[in-house]
């Protein structure tokens, strides 16, 4: 068995050996119809993924945790941004509803990744991820993340939203392994509160690794 040694950063301290499961790329079907059927579709998974945001920093309040409640709050102001949800309607007309959503998301993203200051700059990867998660959305694919047994997520990169919807009651989640990602990001922020072992930074060996793997043929992976 060949092993491949990824080296990147740690933004969550911790030891973790499970299965890999790999959070994929959003692929949107470029055929799906655009107009207003798109722009309802878009619109409304954008609606629901600040709701989501707004009920899950809800719970983290009423536990004390309100450090991590403040960035679900950010989350939603960028997810009700009246300047992307115009750019997404505007996309919408002419492209599929998940199409519409990864490049208007792209195109804030882009902008706020250019600012001067660089913990601002670092939220552009929050946009990033409020795009793709309204997509998989638009997908029907299911929010919670689950492999029936410890495993360690792979994936380009999380939003904060993302972290919390692993499942973590359940103790299945060992680990995470990120392409892209910073130490500063929300998602690490989140990691580090919930005691879960983070790896950031890994880059294109990691993304080669991602478009081979297989959910049911995965080896295991050590996050350290």
């Amino acid at each position: 068995m060949t092993e491949t040694v990824l080296r990147g950063l740690t933004a969550a301290s911790g030891l973790a050996l499970g299965r890999a499961v790999v959070l994929r790329d959003v692929e949107p079907g470029r055929s799906a119809p655009a107009g207003p059927e798109a722009q309802a579709a878009a619109l409304e998974a954008l609606g629901r993924v600040a709701e989501e945001l707004a009920a899950a920093g809800a719970e983290l309040r009423a536990a004390g945790r309100v450090a991590e409640a403040e960035i679900f709050e950010a989350n939603i102001l960028m997810a009700e941004d009246p300047a992307l949800e115009s750019d997404v309607r505007a996309l919408a007309a002419e492209k599929p509803a998940a199409v519409a959503l990864l490049e208007a998301t792209e195109r804030h993203a882009t902008a706020i990744a250019s600012l001067p200051d660089a913990l601002l700059a670092a939220r552009a990867a929050d946009v990033r991820t409020l795009g793709r998660r309204a997509a998989r959305l638009v997908a029907g694919e299911p929010a919670k993340r689950s492999a029936g047994g410890r495993f360690v997520l792979l994936a380009r990169d999380l939003g904060p939203a993302d972290v919390l919807d692993l499942d973590l009651d359940s103790g299945d989640v060992c680990g995470i392994a990120l392409a892209e990602g910073a130490a500063t990001s929300h998602a690490a922020i989140m990691a580090r509160a919930l005691g879960v072992p983070m790896a950031v930074g890994l880059g294109e060996d990691l993304l080669a690794l991602l478009t081979k793997l297989a959910l049911a043929e995965a080896p295991a992976v050590p996050v350290a």
